[in-house]
């Protein structure tokens, strides 16, 4: 693919900046074309996604309260990396504390889930051998429920649109070729 364009960054202000979120305004200028533009974005921290994997085969998803779209929807298990803490560490950590799970982690792939709008990326780890070590440890804006879903059960969701959580299918098409070979003749 062609890479002639040069963008440099003239500069950058923060809006607006919370624990969680940050808006930038930043200006850009072409060297080519010599045009100048401003460009806003979000600063989203880094964070882990998790696929627990039961012995049967079965996926778990969490159904919960999305407060920017006003209603339940289908999520993985996810947290934001912390202060000097892995994205691994991260991890283990959700898994334990949004599910009282820990299992064997393998690391699927790295992905930014809006490059053109916001900063952060996001870490797909599997999660295998996983057994119940301790009850969920949930902040209180986190009221799950725990869905053990088959792979062929997630994707006929997907294919009738009812999962519309673009993070959890992102996760999903990069994990798509471990998650059935795990789940494979699985009952």
């Amino acid at each position: 693919f062609c890479m002639n364009d040069d963008w440099r960054r003239l500069g950058k202000k923060t809006l607006h900046s919370t624990p969680w979120i940050s808006f930038v305004k930043a200006k850009y200028r072409n060297s080519s074309t010599k045009y100048v533009m401003n460009y806003y974005y979000c600063v989203i921290p880094t964070g882990s996604i998790v696929f627990p994997i039961d012995s049967r085969g079965r996926i778990l998803l969490l159904y919960g309260f999305a407060p920017p779209l006003s209603k339940k929807i289908l999520s993985p298990v996810s947290g934001t990396v912390h202060k000097n803490e892995s994205s691994e560490k991260t991890a283990r950590r959700e898994l334990l504390e949004e599910t009282g799970l820990a299992g064997k982690l393998e690391k699927i792939a790295v992905f930014n889930p809006g490059p053109f709008k916001s900063t952060g990326e996001l870490t797909v780890f599997i999660a295998t051998g996983v057994k119940k070590i301790a009850e969920p440890n949930l902040e209180p804006t986190e009221t799950f429920s725990y869905h053990w879903m088959s792979l062929n059960k997630i994707l006929s969701l997907v294919k009738a649109g009812k999962i519309k959580n673009g993070i959890l299918l992102s996760a999903l098409m990069l994990a798509m070729p471990k998650l059935r070979k795990l789940t494979k003749n699985k009952k």
